[in-house]
């Protein structure tokens, strides 16, 4: 019995501090939302009053870019806190009945020094729990195929791995997805999931090997990071997978990419053989700075 008490407790912290925490951040998020909004049209009013109409202009767009932000903030984001609250809900009576594996922290010898390597201190890795192998109802295998596969995905700080042992690639592809949450709050799950059934096809994937590296050009929604590249968008204007794809790809052809931001980062195969530095360290800096979350650009 008393096993089972401690079982108990241990599942309710978990659930209510993973509730708790997407509630604060989508409440935090707002906030800054709303200050941002009275701010800006406070400052756009007082340029207009003293005659300098095109700083109130700029003060104007940055308060309808606020306002935008917002709504993103708050209709994504409580949709983002019910999922996690769903989620969370889920896991514990699945712990309880021994439905699934338990959650475990990152690994101080084996994974906390990759994710260190790509984020320094932009993520707060203690907070970080991975559940893999056996995953009862959360194994995305047994849902709508219209909304999920059998593959690695993430809710709040949780990564979920169904079926089998974490690569390092799901940890650094799903790490991006994390930090998406701890930087930016929980709007980046809808968003996710969105953007998975959309955008551009023909995203690059990579392979570790022995020798290196391999890599496909099979056609996949959402992740097509290579023609948001080459269309010269931003870090900030990739969508959720196209950030964690375009990190997990580097990461996958030179991990040292991260230690010394270059030479140069190349789609291969391709044959105007493009170079993406410019775009490759602007992502790695807004990414330690905790900046550029896709739907929390500036």
């Amino acid at each position: 019995m008393k096993k089972l008490w401690r079982k108990v407790k241990r599942a309710t912290r978990r659930a209510v501090r993973n509730v708790a925490g997407a509630v604060a951040k989508v409440v935090a998020t707002v906030v800054e939302d709303v200050a941002d909004v009275v701010v800006h049209t406070a400052k756009a009013g007082w340029f207009f009053a003293i005659g300098q109409r095109g700083r109130a202009n700029d003060h104007l767009r940055k308060a309808r870019n606020a306002a935008g932000k917002l709504g993103v903030d708050l209709g994504w984001g409580t949709l983002g806190a019910v999922a996690i609250a769903g989620i969370s809900a889920v896991e514990w009576w699945q712990r309880l009945l021994g439905l699934q594996e338990e959650p475990r922290p990152l690994d101080p010898i084996d994974e906390i020094p990759i994710l260190r390597t790509i984020f320094v201190d932009a993520l707060e890795f203690e907070d970080i729990r991975i559940v893999e192998g056996r995953l009862g109802l959360l194994d995305g295998g047994r849902w709508p195929k219209s909304i999920a596969r059998r593959a690695p995905y993430t809710i709040g700080n949780t990564i979920y791995v169904p079926g089998r042992a974490t690569t390092r690639s799901d940890l650094v592809h799903e790490a991006v997805h994390v930090w998406q949450y701890q930087s930016g709050g929980p709007a980046y799950i809808a968003q996710a999931v969105r953007s998975q059934n959309g955008g551009d096809v023909g995203a690059e994937t990579c392979t570790r090997t022995k020798a290196g590296f391999t890599t496909d050009a099979t056609p996949t929604r959402g992740y097509d990071f290579d023609n948001a590249l080459r269309d010269g968008r931003s870090w900030e204007a990739f969508n959720p997978e196209q950030q964690a794809a375009f990190i997990e790809y580097a990461d996958c052809r030179d991990p040292n990419l991260f230690v010394a931001l270059g030479p140069s980062l190349r789609i291969p195969d391709r044959p105007d053989g493009e170079e993406y530095l410019p775009q490759f360290v602007e992502a790695v800096t807004s990414l330690r700075a905790g900046e550029g979350a896709a739907w929390r650009a500036k």
